[in-house]
């Protein structure tokens, strides 16, 4: 019988440790600094409360969508109070994805109920209807939205999320000091995002002013790059001058700059090249020749 082959141990490749990998880390960070292309992630937070509108064709209806879109005032981390913070700290972000949690404020609906249609409005599905699309809103339409691949419906009484992101091409980024003046908005996505839509939610029979459905949760993903440094000012009490309550960041958008300073004794040019000269009032240019014979 042949004698079987005895090998050694197999090298395994030795997984690195936190303290390597921290260092490594913080190598890249540091070289990123140095170009100022190191980044900061930032989540936005916004909560909200949506209620039913009375419809022409329907007795009440939700309708809304929450896209990554900076050009318009519909995308929810435009207004947040951190984000226009660090809209003054930086150069540049990118939004990345959203996540929006609804969170009904009933969550619990007896048959005897379902069928009092003699005081309630039973005439709905009880289904908020809800899809993505990817370069803008869904319509108000249930049979359309339901044609939609990423189509879900839930019941209006239970909790759920949806969440949406794009990727961008390198070097495409958003302008901080402009973030409405983006062009590329529906290119890579960022006017498409999560539709919801619902008709004939339960009511009062007659209701003329409706009830908060559910609360919403909208959250985005955001990197900054590029920082820079804003105008900084004390914010000084009231009543007490000498008390410092805060400090106050302004953007230097339009802030003037002084003229830049000229360039003088330049060589390298078709035919505009100058040589310094030295004469008894003062320093000034002459035209040279790219052979330098005048």
């Amino acid at each position: 019988m042949p004698s079987r082959r005895k090998y050694g141990k197999s090298m395994k490749a030795r997984k690195p440790s936190l303290k390597t990998a921290q260092k490594v880390v913080t190598k890249s960070r540091a070289k990123k600094a140095k170009k100022n292309m190191d980044t900061f992630f930032f989540k936005s937070k916004v909560t909200a409360t949506i209620t039913p509108q009375q419809g022409a064709l329907v007795a009440n209806y939700i309708y809304n969508s929450f896209t990554l879109d900076p050009t318009g005032a519909a995308a929810a981390y435009m207004s947040n109070a951190e984000f226009s913070l660090y809209r003054g700290l930086y150069d540049k972000f990118r939004v990345n994805s959203v996540k929006v949690t609804f969170t009904p404020k009933a969550n619990v609906l007896d048959q005897a109920n379902n069928n009092n249609d003699t005081a309630l409005n039973t005439t709905g599905d009880g289904k908020i209807h809800h899809c993505i699309d990817r370069d803008g809103l869904a319509p108000s339409s249930i049979s359309r939205i339901s044609r939609y691949p990423s189509y879900r419906k839930t019941s209006v009484l239970k909790p759920f999320t949806r969440i949406y992101s794009v990727k961008y091409p390198t070097g495409v980024w958003i302008d901080c000091d402009s973030p409405s003046t983006f062009s590329m908005s529906k290119e890579l996505g960022l006017s498409g995002g999560v539709t919801i839509y619902a008709e004939n939610i339960l009511e009062d029979s007659g209701e003329v002013y409706n009830e908060p459905w559910a609360s919403v949760l909208v959250e985005h993903n955001i990197v900054f790059q590029g920082k820079v440094s804003g105008v900084l000012s004390a914010v000084y009490d009231q009543q007490d001058p000498t008390k410092l309550v805060g400090v106050s960041l302004g953007y230097t958008t339009s802030d003037p700059n002084l003229a830049q300073s000229p360039l003088r004794n330049v060589r390298g040019t078709l035919d505009t090249d100058k040589r310094l000269t030295d004469t008894a009032t003062a320093i000034t240019e002459l035209p040279i020749t790219d052979s330098a014979t005048a």
